[in-house]
């Protein structure tokens, strides 16, 4: 998995505050399409699916809509749909989510929801 991935405009944090275990890790493998690695890491941590790059706040989704990754929003929508109401509040989260809609709606710094990525990633 390449640190030097980037999708258009998305930067992949190269440093955060308050770097999440494995928050990087997940962000670069919904860039790059690495389903097992992004499956792997979900399965360990499910709540990680919550995590959004410091700045730019952009969560795996984003990433993975950006490079057109079905299957791994895929596997991201059904981590997201066995999360309890409550998951998008704990340490993982970066984003002010509190409920599965609240995940896959997430906005970015540039107002862009993952949705509004795809359509722009065509």
């Amino acid at each position: 998995m390449s640190p030097d991935v980037h999708t258009k405009g998305l930067d992949l944090p190269t440093s955060c505050f308050h770097h999440t275990k494995g928050g990087r890790r997940l962000l670069t493998a919904s860039a790059a399409g690495l389903v097992e690695e992004f499956t792997k890491l979900l399965d360990s941590t499910p709540e990680l699916v919550t995590y959004a790059s410091f700045w730019k706040r952009n969560t795996c989704l984003h990433h993975a809509a950006a490079t057109r990754n079905l299957s791994v929003l895929e596997a991201a929508a059904a981590v997201i749909q066995r999360l309890p109401k409550a998951a998008g509040t704990g340490i993982f989260n970066r984003c002010t989510a509190s409920s599965p809609d609240g995940i896959v709606n997430q906005i970015n710094w540039q107002g862009e929801s993952p949705l509004m990525v795809a359509c722009k990633s065509g």
